[in-house]
């Protein structure tokens, strides 16, 4: 099941159209956690009709890193509830891709998680970032604020930050 999840999160925002950038944080500077450094991202909130007829929602995310994830950070996508009102609608931890000698693979952790509909103009805020194990936190994208999703946007492509 989880392969199925990751695969379909690897078609849906594999399929990435151009669309307005938000700036990442600037990285700590330390060589050794390039595996922290967040260089791009993307992400989509979506509609989906749960097993039951319900209609819900799920945000899916990735982010390109610097370098392969490393076991000592953390890679955490938080959904909020509005650019103004900071309440924690979800939390999901990131899933990375397995190293390779392709150059054309990308270092990338990906995210999915359920959030809730509120209808059709639903929108949720999401911020990414990469910590420590003792919750420090290393980036952070976009560097400031968080990044507006607003459900089954009809925008080609996916909110994307770098």
């Amino acid at each position: 099941m989880r392969k199925l999840i990751i695969a379909l999160i690897a078609v849906l925002l594999g399929s990435v159209m151009a669309a307005t950038p938000v700036n990442a944080a600037p990285s700590t500077g330390d060589a050794k956690k390039a595996c922290a450094d967040i260089i791009d991202g993307r992400a989509v909130y979506q509609s989906v009709t749960e097993g039951t007829g319900e209609i819900g929602a799920e945000v899916l995310a990735q982010m390109d890193l610097g370098a392969w994830a490393c076991t000592k950070v953390r890679y955490t996508m938080t959904v909020l509830e509005s650019e103004t009102d900071s309440t924690v609608l979800a939390t999901a931890e990131g899933v990375p891709n397995r190293p390779t000698d392709d150059p054309n693979v990308v270092p990338r952790v990906e995210f999915v998680t359920k959030a809730p509909n509120t209808g059709p103009e639903s929108d949720v805020c999401l911020v990414i970032t990469t910590t420590k194990m003792n919750g420090k936190v290393l980036d952070r994208a976009p560097d400031a604020n968080c990044n507006l999703l607003r459900i089954d946007d009809d925008t080609p492509g996916f909110s994307r930050w770098r």
